[in-house]
């Protein structure tokens, strides 16, 4: 059986690699496919693996120009919670605020369940 991936590794992951690269095809190997993503939820979003592909290709089309700093990521084999900041360019609407073409940034703090070492 194959050894499951620190918490803290498949946030990183999720971050860096899906968040600011754009990797969506990461999305199906971090996640479980009922998994919960609570802040699309909280929107109005789909559920399971296509409300965070959809949370994710929504940020990177609305905020261009994007930069990401992982401040602190914390967890065990149930949960993983990561303080992250961002930056970068307000290029469509978000949140309910209509583009700006401004700069903006935010600090975020994620929280993911974890079961069958992936996010849940």
């Amino acid at each position: 059986m194959d050894k499951p991936v620190p918490s803290h590794t498949l946030m990183r992951t999720y971050l860096q690699e899906v968040a600011l690269e754009g990797t969506l095809s990461l999305i199906d190997e971090l996640t479980l496919p009922d998994m919960v993503d609570e802040a699309n939820l909280a929107f109005g979003g789909p559920t399971g693996r296509a409300g965070l592909v959809q949370h994710v290709k929504g940020f990177r089309r609305h905020i261009t120009n994007l930069s990401l700093d992982i401040h602190r990521i914390v967890g065990n084999e149930d949960e993983v919670m990561a303080w992250w900041s961002f930056s970068g360019v307000h290029s469509g609407p978000w949140l309910g605020r209509p583009a700006t073409g401004k700069p903006i940034d935010g600090t975020v703090f994620s929280f993911f369940a974890l079961r069958e070492g992936k996010i849940a």
